[in-house]
């Protein structure tokens, strides 16, 4: 699957019309200058939807036929929608409770992994713990 933006789908279609047509051509059929149409050229036989024929001073561009293609805003793959992050929904939803919060203030010399094991919550929990009751170590 090729990805084309709109003007190279319009040129991609105008070759397959009238193939091995020069620059010269495309630009007075589209109203399009020079450059744009040598831009937008060089970007369809980077992506395979023409190909150029001949040497270096004097080539045509013909389009590749039955190729598939997809026009989307800027010729780039369409974002795929991203995913639920379902820890930042499970830390969002994380309760402290009084046990937990019993356990911190007897225990202040542990560290955040010892605190963890003994408060069977992992340690990205305990530190979400810790900044939700403002705990500062001495």
């Amino acid at each position: 699957m090729i990805y084309l933006t709109a003007e190279q789908e319009t040129l991609y279609k105008l070759l397959a019309e009238h193939p091995k047509s020069s620059y010269q051509q495309v630009a007075d059929l589209t109203g399009w200058a020079l450059q744009g149409v040598s831009v937008r050229c060089r970007a369809l036989v980077i992506k395979g939807a023409i190909e150029r024929k001949g040497n270096q001073r004097r080539f045509t561009h013909s389009a590749i036929e039955d190729i598939k293609y997809m026009v989307t805003y800027d010729g780039n793959p369409p974002k795929t929608p991203e995913l639920p992050d379902t820890l930042m929904e499970h830390l969002k939803d994380f309760k402290v409770t009084d046990q937990q919060r019993r356990t911190i203030k007897e225990n202040p010399n542990l560290s955040r992994r010892e605190l963890a094991a003994k408060l069977g919550i992992s340690k990205l929990e305990v530190n979400m713990l810790l900044d939700r009751i403002n705990y500062k170590r001495r």
